[in-house]
């Protein structure tokens, strides 16, 4: 399970816009000049943002950050504009991503140069550089460390990243678990240098520079001095996050950096989106669904091996109407589909219109009541073209407990092997995909999934603000 200390008070609803920066209200109380939503680079190894959904040239067109730690802070709450991949392009990929699977000090340098550069025309910036462990995994001592680290901040400080409200923020980082061994075995070397350097990179006082200590969060109080992560936090390499240790690490960075950063209103549809407007109450149930559907939407339960009661009813949230799909009687079966299903009507696609190569992004707001069960969550546009052509940009893939890559966009893994969302406290997410290039003469299918876990608790999902746009 999930601190739940940690979620307190973060799912609160969105502020409203804000045309400047504004004050917060720091540590003690005294204000502090926020930021008004910057752009955010991410510097580092794979644990900086990805987990096992998105490592090295991989190439997917689903965003490779989805379910990364930073991407989990972006979705609590619209602070900072972090720009999910396109593609995978050696040696940086597109977007606001640097960080590298393997990435050692040499190759972090490097994502610093590519960061100032791709940057340098933009005044609202921050940047969030993890130095990781590989180095301390091969044997360099804090010192040696800490000099590196210093270089890279040099070369952000350089670049503008903590002039004004800029920032630079390090993210400390965990231990792996002493179940890993060797050096992170217990008594091993790696254990005591990170503990140093944690301490070290805490102590810097440059202006404008934020530490992030995850070790303390993201520790399991019952391993002792061991300080291992909880069981559920690391996939089975003992390295990389399951997507419930991406909710515990996005949780600790949202609480460090919310102070410092005004929070804004989800924004309207604009003239690219291609989805139905939320109205109406005539839209349609497939598969044994009931209840009321907004015009245009189709409310669907996945029929294979699915024992769930899915009820479809319409909402209103912050004065905008909003998708409800209520499931219960979830205790008697180990799901292999997708479960409750929003969706468009009329097949479940639209023609879009629009020009092969024109990148096509979604945004969508759920929320999730708090709930016990275990809960599952996918979001994604998906282009169909002719001969089973097919590319999806993915805003929430569904993480599992394997190390091994994941290549199927679409794919809805077994329920046995899903690390299932901690929403005991419940969930308000903001979801972001990154551009998928269009085929170009085909259809748009939009589809948002929750999946569940055997429970006799009932799963209340909202989805709402949900459209596309055109990327420029």
């Amino acid at each position: 399970m999930l601190n739940n200390s940690l979620f307190s008070g973060l799912f609160r609803p969105i502020g409203e816009y804000r045309a400047h920066g504004g004050k917060g209200v720091g540590v003690g109380g005294p204000q502090i000049e926020q930021a008004d939503f910057p752009r955010l680079a991410i510097l580092g190894p794979s644990t900086s943002q990805r987990n096992t959904h998105a490592r090295n040239d991989t190439p997917n067109m689903y965003g490779f950050a989805a379910t990364g730690p930073v991407s989990w802070a972006r979705r609590m709450g619209l602070r900072f504009d972090h720009r999910h991949l396109s593609s995978a392009t050696s040696p940086y990929f597109t977007g606001d991503n640097y960080a590298r699977e393997g990435a050692v000090f040499t190759t972090i340098s490097a994502q610093c140069d590519a960061v100032v550069t791709a940057f340098a025309g933009i005044t609202n910036k921050w940047a969030i550089i993890e130095p990781g462990r590989n180095d301390i995994q091969n044997g360099m001592s804090a010192a040696t460390f800490m000099t590196n680290l210093q270089t890279c901040l040099d070369k952000l400080i350089a670049g503008g990243f903590t002039v004004g409200t800029n920032k630079i923020v390090i993210k400390g980082s965990w231990k792996k678990p002493s179940a890993y061994g060797g050096v992170w075995a217990n008594g091993g070397a790696a254990r005591a240098t990170l503990d140093e350097v944690n301490a070290l990179m805490a102590a810097i006082t440059t202006t404008n520079v934020l530490f992030v200590d995850t070790q303390t969060g993201m520790a399991d109080p019952a391993t002792g001095s061991l300080q291992d992560p909880y069981a559920d936090t690391t996939v089975s390499d003992f390295t990389h996050l399951t997507a419930k240790g991406a909710q515990r690490e996005g949780a600790i960075i949202y609480t460090r950096l919310a102070p410092y950063l005004t929070s804004y209103a989800y924004p309207a549809a604009d003239s690219g989106n291609k989805l139905p407007a939320f109205s109406g109450t005539t839209g349609t149930l497939t598969n044994g669904a009931t209840g009321t559907a907004l015009t245009g939407w189709d409310v669907a339960k996945e029929a294979v091996g699915n024992v769930a009661n899915v009820v479809a009813s319409i909402v209103t949230i912050d004065s905008k109407q909003y998708q409800r799909m209520t499931l219960t009687n979830m205790g008697a079966a180990n799901v292999l589909s997708e479960a409750a299903q929003f969706r468009l009507a009329s097949n479940g696609a639209v023609a879009h219109g629009l020009a092969a190569g024109t990148l096509l992004a979604m945004r969508a707001r759920v929320k999730i009541a708090p709930t016990a069960a275990p809960v599952g969550l996918s979001a994604r546009i998906s282009d169909l073209g002719s001969g089973g052509k097919q590319v999806s940009a993915i805003a929430l893939p569904y993480n599992t407990a394997t190390s091994s890559e994941v290549t199927q966009a679409a794919a809805a893994p077994a329920s046995a092997t899903v690390h299932w969302l901690d929403a005991t406290a419940g969930l308000d997410l903001w979801l972001d995909s990154p551009a998928a290039p269009l085929i170009g003469s085909s259809t748009l299918r939009p589809l948002i999934c929750v999946r569940y876990g055997p429970s006799a608790e009932t799963i209340v999902a909202d989805i709402g603000e949900w459209y596309t746009y055109v990327v420029t």
